[in-house]
């Protein structure tokens, strides 16, 4: 069975228009791991993940 499929599209505003992105913190010399998170208006919302390096 063969599963029909068009041209590749996008969805959304552009990047610069979004509320919603993601952002890893920075990591500072010799500190802790960073978070991942999720960020609306350019503030944390959601904590997805500590970031292991792995």
């Amino acid at each position: 069975m063969m599963i029909k499929w068009g041209d590749p599209r996008s969805i959304g505003l552009p990047v610069p228009e979004a509320r919603l992105h993601f952002e890893t913190e920075r990591h500072e010399m010799g500190g802790g791991p960073r978070r991942r998170l999720l960020m609306v208006d350019d503030e944390p919302a959601f904590e997805l993940s500590s970031y292991c390096g792995t």
